[in-house]
């Protein structure tokens, strides 16, 4: 399992990589790079959670859907439960992002 999680690891990057990365391309400092980067991602969260679509031309776009209330089963005791009704944040990525990871391919 550890073996697992560890090639896992590999093909992913982290907030901190982010970070350091966008600090490396713009020549902000690793503090601004990381307030520039909460910034974004909480924007995003405060337009989601007002119900907004946040579209990033190119890149994708992040909206709200509302899951209905349904009858689900609890997987220990097989009881009915009763599901209420849920909103999820969602992703769906653009033209450009698409072509962009098709043309690369994945590592």
């Amino acid at each position: 399992m550890l073996f697992y999680k560890k090639e896992r690891r590999k093909h992913m990057i982290g907030k901190q990589e982010l970070v350091e990365e966008l600090a490396n391309r713009t020549g902000l400092s690793k503090k601004e790079a990381k307030l520039a980067h909460e910034t974004i991602f909480q924007l995003i969260q405060e337009q989601l959670a007002k119900g907004k679509r946040v579209k990033l031309v190119g890149f994708g776009a992040f909206f709200v859907k509302t899951r209905v209330a349904h009858i689900g089963i609890h997987p220990t005791t097989r009881e009915r439960i009763q599901v209420p009704e849920t909103n999820v944040p969602l992703f769906r990525p653009g033209t450009h992002l698409r072509k962009a990871i098709n043309q690369r391919g994945v590592e």
